[in-house]
């Protein structure tokens, strides 16, 4: 695996990219244009590197993956937050949408769309009229290497380290310190500067208070089998309508502001998932969240609830046998995904061979030609 990475969090797993040509995140947040994917096609068509690989993955900046197309690789595009991330304006906006119909609809396309949420899936498919079959299921796994161990005096931890809007972290301290039982619950950012996941693991719950449909700490949280508060969806709406709790929920767009491009037509019976101020809305897409995909959550109805559920399970000592089941679930996720890869993802990106175009043939062409010859009928933008 190449890891030419551009994440602000890439000095964590030392996978930073210092070597790119053409490409940087500035580049890439504002959108490739045309004289963009000709460059970088122009600089490595003949890279060394660039013809070795077998596949692109790509991921958070999805647009840019048309970039790859005249390099005739297979290419998995894996979306973790909203497909239209980085394009400008709502024509561009359709144009990426034509693209991936196009690129999902190929028979024997080596171009394999997934999301690692429920969310994600169904709103790629919303817009783009792609099938289950056609937009694949993949959650994150993320190989944590710790795992549950309580200690008596960690108490439970509120998370992820950014809840918005912040005073609700004293309201959930203050229920439990009401209570005077013992159980007390502490705030990440306040509590980790920096963490381990090993830190994490000695906690006897997580409270997790969403940002957004789909978070990567929840996964991580998640496989280390951490028993783990949500709010019920009913409350989860009420706080994002009195706080503006799902602040990413409709990143990049303004909350409330609705979606400026239109739905796929079998699709338009389904409330606009950007109209985050409408209850209707709310109620039909967060069916779709991690919150309320995963199993063996607790749900709360509010902070009284939250408090006593946990005040509940520590007098029944409960907590071993909410992680265990999160355990065996895992078990059988992971067990899921390695056969899905080999039966569904592997055969897509391989199955047909990598028929890839002589080299000559297709370095004397730019960019939008060389991209037509790999991929017939897909618009490419230029």
């Amino acid at each position: 695996m190449v890891d030419k990475s551009l994440s602000g969090h890439c000095h964590f797993t030392k996978t930073c990219a210092r070597d790119l040509k053409v490409l940087n995140a500035s580049i890439l947040a504002q959108g490739l244009t045309c004289a963009d994917k000709d460059a970088f096609w122009g600089t490595y068509a003949a890279d060394d590197q660039m013809t070795a690989v077998d596949a692109f993955v790509t991921s958070y900046a999805l647009p840019a993956s048309l970039a790859y197309l005249p390099f005739d690789r297979p290419v998995l595009l894996i979306v973790t937050i909203r497909y239209e991330v980085t394009v400008a304006d709502p024509d561009a906006w359709r144009a990426w949408t034509a693209a991936l119909q196009a690129l999902g609809r190929r028979r024997h396309s080596r171009f394999v769309i997934a999301a690692n949420n429920m969310y994600d899936v169904k709103y790629v498919q919303y817009f783009t009229g792609l099938t289950d079959d056609q937009v694949v299921y993949m959650p994150s796994h993320c190989h944590v290497s710790a795992s549950y161990a309580p200690q008596t005096n960690a108490g439970l931890l509120i998370m992820p380290r950014r809840v918005a809007p912040p005073r609700l972290v004293p309201d959930i301290k203050a229920a439990f310190d009401r209570e005077g039982n013992g159980l007390s619950a502490h705030w990440m950012a306040e509590l980790y500067p920096h963490y381990t996941m090993d830190e994490l693991a000695q906690h006897r719950a997580i409270i997790f208070v969403p940002y957004t449909v789909s978070v990567m700490t929840f996964f991580e949280v998640y496989r280390m089998n951490i028993p783990t508060f949500v709010p019920s969806k009913k409350l989860l709406i009420e706080w994002h309508l009195q706080h503006g709790l799902l602040t990413e929920m409709t990143w990049p767009l303004p909350s409330g502001a609705g979606s400026p491009v239109p739905p796929f037509p079998a699709h338009a019976h389904w409330p606009d998932p950007n109209n985050d101020t409408s209850v209707a809305s709310l109620t039909f897409w967060l069916d779709f969240a991690d919150l309320y995909t995963f199993e063996h959550l607790i749900e709360f109805d509010d902070l009284d609830d939250l408090v006593a559920k946990a005040r509940s399970m520590d007098e029944t000592d409960s907590w071993h046998a909410v992680s265990s089941a999160m355990a065996e679930t895992n078990r059988a996720s992971l067990d899921a995904s390695v056969r899905q890869w080999r039966d569904v993802l592997l055969p897509r990106l391989f199955g047909g061979g990598c028929h890839q175009r002589a080299r000559a043939e297709m370095e004397g062409q730019g960019y939008a030609a060389a991209a037509s010859a790999a991929y017939p009928g897909v618009p490419h933008g230029c």
